[in-house]
């Protein structure tokens, strides 16, 4: 499983949640951006640059796959976090 989030749009404070939970949980995230993102100090978080244009950052994330986890946005967080956290809990992580 990998964690795609849409860096431009989802808040500064989601992605610290999910960069603690991705290296506590070893999980990999990738984000989703149409600009140069900083290097994470995780070598679990990798970065994609997109072109600039709406939707391009979901599209990519979209194309992540079915068994994917993408954020977009703060209303589908919390339900994506709690689909996540079940999941993970299941698999015995």
């Amino acid at each position: 499983m990998k964690i795609w989030i849409d860096a431009d749009a989802c808040p500064r404070v989601i992605k610290e949640i999910v960069f603690r939970a991705s290296v506590r949980l070893e999980v990999p995230v990738c984000l989703v951006a149409n600009q140069y993102l900083s290097k994470s100090h995780s070598d679990l978080v990798t970065s994609v640059r997109v072109d600039a244009g709406f939707d391009n950052a979901d599209e990519h994330i979209v194309r992540g796959g079915p068994a994917q986890l993408g954020l977009q946005d703060r209303q589908r967080f919390a339900s994506a976090l709690d689909r996540l956290l079940t999941r993970m809990l299941k698999d015995g992580h």
